[in-house]
């Protein structure tokens, strides 16, 4: 038990090195060709509006958030990882997990976890990760949706984003 939790909170160090790090970074020059823009659903057309695309996403302010939060909020994450992506659609997931990990801290931690997750998408270079600023919308709904309990977090994330999904289609 004492070297999961020296390795959940290893990991929480090198999140919040990377936060560090990251924004005093600008995203590699070459990450354009290989991270989808959301507007178009291709990959950027140059690495100028790549870095417009970053700038624009580290500009938006962020809550300070403690050491001891974000330890929760990973905990959270890494217990309904598994949960979340078996709820189906990509929205719900974010939604659940925006709510479980804001049962366990508050909106305020989830705000900056799943803005950080969005960062982490938009800036790896990876064509199989997908940012998305209505991902971290569906975050930050989660944890604002006055659930109980998690299972109460599954229920209303369906039915928030299942409405949203027939009133789309219609």
């Amino acid at each position: 038990m004492a070297r999961s939790r020296y390795f959940l909170v290893l990991n929480v160090f090198l999140v919040s090195l990377s936060i560090f790090l990251g924004h005093a970074a600008i995203a590699a020059s070459a990450c354009y060709q290989t991270e989808h823009n959301q507007k178009t659903r291709a990959v950027f057309a140059s690495n100028v509006e790549y870095q417009t695309e970053v700038q624009r996403w580290i500009a938006i302010p962020q809550p300070a958030v403690g050491t001891l939060e974000l330890i929760k909020a990973y905990a959270m994450f890494r217990l309904e990882r598994e949960r979340a992506k078996a709820l189906g659609r990509d929205k719900v997931s974010h939604c659940y997990l925006g709510c479980a990990i804001g049962l366990a801290t508050s909106p305020k931690v989830t705000d900056y976890v799943g803005w950080l997750k969005e960062y982490r998408d938009l800036t790896d270079c990876k064509l199989s990760t997908h940012f998305e600023d209505a991902d971290y919308v569906a975050t930050m709904k989660g944890a604002r949706l006055g659930a109980r309990d998690r299972k109460d977090c599954a229920i209303k994330c369906r039915d928030e984003f299942a409405k949203r999904r027939r009133a789309q289609v219609r």
